[in-house]
């Protein structure tokens, strides 16, 4: 996950953007899913909700 501040957009990690009106991509980590909004103006990567595949993406 650190390494999404280097590169949020990797090539060689599962990162997916979320389908909706939302900004937000996807990283798969096993059975966990991290949802994450950049910020290219200000170089951020905000961290939404990180959570277990079957609950993270409720209330997004």
């Amino acid at each position: 996950m650190t390494a999404l501040g280097d590169d949020p957009y990797r090539q060689d990690a599962d990162v997916k953007k979320l389908t909706g009106p939302s900004e937000l991509y996807r990283l798969r980590v096993g059975s966990y899913r991290v949802a994450y909004q950049i910020n290219d103006g200000e170089l951020v990567v905000l961290v939404v909700k990180v959570g277990d595949r079957r609950d993270v993406y409720r209330n997004l």
